[in-house]
């Protein structure tokens, strides 16, 4: 685990070329952080679906999850990302699962306010 690669930057500020270069020099996709997120949590955390889509392409796991067990469709729900929850789901990214604290990503974004994500589940 590393504090941050500059693939996790990348996707984290959706610079989708950097992204693709990044891989291209052979930037593992599962790379974590100390927190253990992966390029996929911060491009989903920040809305960033064309990165997102780029990561699955490259077979990114959908269902990674942080020390927190948090995945990345949580990061996107807990933030109001529905083009990233929707393209998640599409991707048959696992809508149920449970943090450490027993809280699914449909949850999260009913608690934060994100109502019509809520309807994407």
């Amino acid at each position: 685990m590393v504090p941050w690669h500059l693939l996790h930057c990348a996707a984290y500020f959706g610079h989708a070329d950097s992204v693709a270069s990044l891989v291209r020099r052979k930037a593992k996709l599962e790379v974590k952080t100390t927190f253990g997120l992966t390029p996929l949590h911060q491009a989903a955390r920040n809305g960033h679906a064309h990165v997102c889509e780029m990561l699955l392409d490259l077979k990114a796991n959908i269902n990674a999850v942080t020390r927190d067990s948090r995945s990345a469709m949580q990061n996107a729900a807990h933030q109001g990302h529905r083009e990233v929850v929707e393209l998640l789901a599409a991707r048959r990214a696992d809508i149920n699962h449970k943090d450490q604290n027993g809280i699914t990503a449909l949850h999260s974004s009913s608690v934060a306010g994100y109502d019509d994500i809520v309807k994407v589940g």
